[in-house]
């Protein structure tokens, strides 16, 4: 029989790692992340910090897919002034780069 409580746990754990990296991090987990990964290039790191960058780039991507999808909702409500959906849209792009960038960039560190 298969387990289908583990990806319950494993998705818990992530959403932990992401509000622990965005509290860190302050306001912009994916530009922390950035920083991170950019240090890791310029220096050698051991095998388990890049596990470790990983792991914090899986809970950036997620925390940001959340807020893109926040920010879609938000700029989708009728009630919204024109000035109101533009700053969703742009809040929803960014968030959505900072996922794509939460996914690809950690894939150069292997």
């Amino acid at each position: 029989m298969i387990d289908t409580d583990e990806p319950m746990r494993h998705r818990t754990d992530l959403d932990d790692m992401a509000e622990e990296h965005a509290m860190r991090a302050h306001i912009d987990p994916v530009a922390s992340l950035n920083a991170a990964i950019h240090a890791a290039f310029k220096n050698e790191v051991s095998s388990s910090a890049v596990a470790d960058l990983i792991r914090e780039a899986e809970a950036a991507a997620i925390l940001s897919a959340e807020t893109a999808e926040k920010a879609r909702t938000r700029a989708l409500d009728p009630a919204l002034s024109a000035a109101d959906v533009a700053t969703a849209r742009r809040e929803m792009e960014d968030a959505s780069f900072g996922r794509d960038l939460a996914v690809e960039k950690p894939m150069m560190l292997h």
